[in-house]
Order: C-alpha cells, then structure tokens, then sequence
C-alpha cells in the first residue's frame, strides 16, 4: 500500500516512476555519449600522432577533449523532454538550462582553441621572456572577453534585461578601439607576423632602402640591425603593409655578371671565350663550389671594350658563398684570358685626329 503510494506520489506534475524513467534516461543518455568522447578522442590523438603537419587537428583534439560531463546531461535531458512530452512550463524552464549548459560549454570549447593557439605562439618565441609574458596577458585577456561574452548569454537565457548593459559595454568598447586604433592594428599585424611567418627571428630582410637582420619581434614593434650597425624599428602595421624581400629564405642566387675584352682581340679568340668561361665554371664545380652554369655571350659593343655577358647560379641563400664563387670565377677567368694573350680592357679613349689644308683666299 506504502508502495502504490510513492509510485503514485508526484512532484512538478509527474509521477516517481515517471521521474525515474527521466532520470534513467539522461543517465543513459550521458554514458553513451561519455563512450562515443572516449572513442573519438582516441581516434583524434592517433590521427595527430600520424599527421603532424595538420594542425587544425590539434585543434579539434583539445577542443573535443574539454567536452564536459553536463554537456551529455543537458543533450539527455533536452532529449528527455521532447520523448517524455513534459507540459509547457517545465519544458521552457528544462529548455533553459539546457541552453546555458551548452553556453558554457561553448565557452569552455572557444577557450580551449584560443589556448591552443597561443601555446603554438609560445614556442615560436620561448627564447623571448618579455613575448612570453604578453602572450600571456594576451591569453588572459582573451579568456575575459570570452567569458564575459557567456556570462552576457547565460543572464539572457535565465531572463534578466542585458540590453542597457550591453549597450553600456559597446560604447565603452567603441571608445576604447578608437583609442587604442593605433595599438590594436600594431597587435592584430603582430599576430599574422606569427602565425604567417612573413619573416622570423635572425632573418635577413630589405624594407624599401633598409638592409638589417631581425632581431626581436615585438606586440608593437620589430627591430632590425642594419648593415651599418643601428638598429631600425617598425612599427608591425608599417612593416606588413611594405614589401619585404627575405634573402634568408632564397634559395638560390642568379647572377649576371659582364667582363670586356680589347678590341684588338683576334676573331678566334672572341668566339672561344664563351668556351673557355664554360670550361671554367665547370673547374670550380668539380672543386666543390655550389655553381650551375647558365650562359656565357658576347653582350655589346662597350666605349672601351667588347662586353661579354655570363649568367649562372650560386645554389645557395649565403652572400659569403656567392662572393666567394664570385672572386673564385674572376680570379681564374683572368689567368684563363692572360693564357690565351687576351688582353682584359681596362678603361681607355681612343682619339683619332686627321691632318686637314685650311686654304685662305683673301682679297685683293
């Protein structure tokens, strides 16, 4: 009798065993969803583990990792209250917190990825203190506009007025941009030199007329060291919105370079110079030098001499190589020409002046 009347007992208009089934089925609902995270995940970390280079599985793997235990309550219980048909009021109240469950977890999610991100940002700069410490107030202040951001929908969902508070922080946040213009265009232009990799630390860049070495990447600025030995600094907008040639990243170098010949040179000899050039980048590359030759032509007639034109590639990114290459193929090319009674021109003019009869007739 005691039995018949717990079962028929009821609490927010639904009987125990009506109650019990619910509850059974969220439970229910929340292990089969905690089983399908545990498998997931697994198959995230695998995929990482053999994919390296994707980095936006990372990504997912920390996010899905911070799937919280309420998040499968609220799924069961929204489940739960559309398969059970709960009258109007219990469902909307159900309906909200289920909402501001999946808020939070939004929140917990969208933190998670933004970690992720700065984590990858720290080792880019983990020999920097003073970038690590503001990666870290950038983090934090990241996580504050997150979380005031669900703080904001969790008192909407729960049926407080938030528009004069929002509007309040809008004007606040339109002040403050306006303000901060300058710092923030700074801030977001350092976040693409990081992410983008324009150019990194110790690499050799040209800005306009500007020659130096990188030497620190800042939130605001970075700064070379010119040739010259002073340092340059660029504010991080400026710097983007310039072209940047980056000789650490090139490859390889073209060169053309052009040497003259006297005039007086036999016919013979003019057409085996390209020959004997040939021959000799062929000699340094046998001795080791990193060169590919391209080309070798009579190129002009000059004021002084006859310009013959060499074009090949040093097959590395290091100025000390190139000059070296350099000096090497000038030295020998000119032991080469003095073998062959070539004479190399040096600069000179040639006058040549004619006898002329002035004849005068003067009257009588």
């Amino acid at each position: 009798m005691n039995i018949d009347l717990l079962l028929s007992y009821e609490l927010f208009g639904f009987s125990v065993v009506r109650w019990s089934m619910i509850i059974l089925f969220v439970l229910l609902t929340t292990l089969v969803l905690s089983s399908i995270k545990r498998f997931v995940l697994e198959r995230l970390v695998a995929l990482s583990e053999e994919h390296e280079d994707i980095e936006w599985l990372n990504y997912i793997e920390a996010m899905f990792g911070r799937s919280k235990l309420f998040l499968y309550l609220a799924v069961g219980l929204f489940v739960a209250l559309t398969v059970f048909d709960v009258s109007p009021p219990y469902a909307l109240k159900g309906q909200a917190v289920v909402q501001v469950f999946v808020i939070i977890q939004l929140g917990i999610w969208i933190s998670a990825g933004a970690s992720v991100v700065l984590e990858r940002l720290k080792t880019e700069v983990e020999d920097d203190p003073a970038q690590l410490t503001a990666l870290s107030a950038i983090n934090f202040l990241i996580g504050l506009v997150i979380w005031s951001i669900v703080a904001l929908l969790v008192l909407a969902n729960l049926g407080f007025d938030i528009t004069a508070l929002i509007a309040s922080l809008g004007i606040g946040g339109i002040a403050i941009a306006l303000a901060a213009q300058k710092i923030l265009g700074d801030l977001f232009a350092f976040f693409s030199i990081i992410v983008d990799k324009p150019f990194l630390k110790s690499d050799f860049i040209v800005v306009g007329d500007i020659a130096g070495t990188i030497e620190h990447i800042g939130i605001k600025t970075t700064r070379l060291r010119s040739l010259n030995g002073e340092q340059v600094i660029f504010s991080n907008e400026d710097l983007l919105q310039s072209r940047i040639r980056n000789f650490k990243r090139m490859k390889n170098r073209r060169v053309v370079l052009e040497f003259g010949v006297s005039y007086k040179t036999a016919g013979d000899d003019i057409d085996a110079i390209p020959t004997l050039v040939e021959q000799v980048f062929e000699d340094l590359v046998e001795a080791g030098l990193p060169a590919d030759f391209d080309r070798a032509h009579l190129h002009d007639f000059g004021a002084s001499s006859l310009r013959f034109e060499v074009v090949y590639a040093v097959l590395s990114s290091d100025f000390s190589i190139h000059m070296d290459i350099r000096q090497a193929f000038l030295s020998k090319l000119l032991a080469t020409l003095r073998d062959r009674d070539i004479d190399v021109a040096i600069p000179a003019q040639t006058i040549h002046l004619e006898n002329t009869t002035q004849e005068v007739t003067m009257a009588a």
